[in-house]
């Protein structure tokens, strides 16, 4: 009885989403950095929750890397420093911006060379609104550290 009706619920909140013609997360301006095979990249963007709660990336994948993990940024001892994070907290109604310095999705070993102009699928999953595919460009990053 109670699994019924929490997916009522879900059912619910999912088609009012769609009837409201808005996704309940989406992944804006995604990028990545050019790679060498065999190197490291990472991919940078936006990312919308439109959801009354807040959700959580918690895992991303792509065929053109060997592994894919979700990275941190930050400044310890003078030096900047990346850290695996379990996952990225999404506040509900808001918005987060992974980016150079800071929050970022690793490629790890990539299994092709990524250059300027390629683009390719990653795979986000979220705890609350599962699956989403972005399609991602290679680019340079901007002199300053901002988005071209």
């Amino acid at each position: 009885m109670r699994t019924t009706v929490i997916l009522a619920g879900a059912l619910l909140l999912a088609a009012s989403l769609a009837q409201a013609g808005q996704a309940p997360v989406e992944a804006k301006n995604a990028w990545a950095r050019p790679g060498t095979r065999g190197g490291n990249s990472a991919v940078y963007m936006e990312i919308h929750n439109a959801q009354a709660q807040p959700d959580r990336l918690v895992a991303a994948g792509t065929d053109v890397a060997e592994a894919v993990e979700l990275h941190e940024t930050r400044m310890e001892g003078g030096m900047h420093r990346m850290h695996k994070v379990e996952a990225i907290e999404i506040p509900a109604n808001g918005r987060v911006e992974l980016r150079p310095g800071g929050l970022h999705v690793m490629l790890i070993r990539l299994n092709t060379a990524l250059r300027v102009g390629d683009r390719f699928p990653l795979i986000l999953r979220f705890e609350r609104a599962g699956r989403l595919t972005v399609e991602v460009l290679v680019r340079e990053q901007a002199a300053a550290g901002e988005y071209r």
